[in-house]
């Protein structure tokens, strides 16, 4: 049986319809998602068979109820695991799409609070950067050389490079859900 590997598939597809719309294809395509673990945000792996449809679901849950699983489970909703607080579902179908097992009310708070805990680590991160180089800045003083200055201007283009991404991330998720 063939296998193929996804290297950081959370990080290309950040907006989760379009992450559910990628599975989707690989799928259509007969790779299908082996199972969601840990490390899937970094490393996913997909088997070869027959093309098939499935409806996939990215559902932020930070701290699900106990009838979560089993709910979802009995609508025919088969859970592929969990990678931190995101859990992943899939449903085949033959004919019509499964809409989404969320209501709009529930689709809103999940959009909210994905763009609230973005904005909340985009801002940490600019703290934390800015205290880094404060400090860094203030213990070397006099001693700065060239070579010093050199690798600040890096780590802060670096460090800008990552914040340009997540500000593009929240950008989109905020255009796709209003």
């Amino acid at each position: 049986m063939k296998k193929k590997w996804s290297l950081f598939p959370a990080f290309r597809y950040v907006v989760p319809s379009d992450f559910e719309q990628w599975l989707e294809k690989m799928d259509a395509r007969g790779w299908h998602l082996e199972k969601t673990g840990g490390w899937s945000s970094f490393c996913m792996v997909f088997k070869k068979e027959e093309p098939r449809k499935f409806r996939y679901i990215y559902d932020l849950q930070p701290q699900p109820s106990k009838e979560y699983v089993s709910s979802h489970e009995s609508d025919g909703w088969e859970l592929t695991g969990k990678t931190g607080s995101v859990h992943i579902w899939r449903q085949e179908y033959t004919e019509d799409r499964p809409g989404s097992f969320g209501n709009t009310r529930t689709l809103i708070t999940n959009n909210k609070r994905n763009v609230i805990a973005s904005l909340c680590f985009l801002i940490f991160l600019f703290l934390l950067i800015s205290a880094i180089i404060c400090v860094m800045f203030f213990f070397n003083g006099a001693k700065l050389t060239v070579c010093g200055i050199i690798q600040y201007i890096a780590a802060l283009a670096l460090s800008l490079i990552f914040i340009i991404y997540l500000v593009v991330v929240i950008a989109r998720l905020i255009k796709k859900h209003t």
